[in-house]
């Protein structure tokens, strides 16, 4: 599976994937869409693809399914704003919270962000602890909001 974690700015993965056994094969599990907002899936490989897709091609339609025969997956929307849309084989329900984190590790990831660990130690250390979370992180960074604008002045 994987570790995916939120820490308010930043969204971290691993890149380990596993297929037939082999797990060196790596793939991006997290994408940033031209308008700021980040994206990633966990689970199974060409569903969470699927999903990501569907996300940088801006949502048209109806979601790809994120569960197929005995495979699941699961996906993580950051909006710009930081509103955590999570989705899953039941559909998919907006968040505040000053973290997240989904896949094989999330309660690792959890439990280190609640004690000061950023998104990206906090998968680093999920690979420590959970076999199916690999070492290779990739981040992305929401970018900030625009400055206000001070008018009359």
């Amino acid at each position: 599976m994987t570790t995916i974690a939120w820490d308010g700015k930043t969204l971290a993965a691993d890149r380990r994937v596993n297929f037939g056994g082999v797990t060196d094969a790596k793939v991006h599990k997290i994408v940033r869409r031209e308008d700021g907002a980040l994206a990633g899936s966990a689970g199974n490989t060409s569903l969470g693809a699927a999903f990501k897709r569907w996300f940088l091609s801006g949502e048209p339609g109806e979601r790809p399914p994120l569960s197929r025969e005995q495979e699941t997956a699961n996906g993580v929307i950051i909006r710009p704003s930081g509103l955590i849309e999570i989705h899953d084989v039941c559909g998919w329900y907006e968040a505040e919270a000053p973290h997240y984190a989904l896949g094989s590790g999330w309660e690792i990831a959890l439990g280190a962000m609640a004690a000061g660990a950023s998104a990206e130690e906090a998968v680093r250390i999920a690979a420590k602890l959970d076999g199916n979370t690999g070492d290779e992180v990739e981040t992305l960074t929401l970018p900030p909001p625009p400055a206000a604008r001070l008018v009359g002045l």
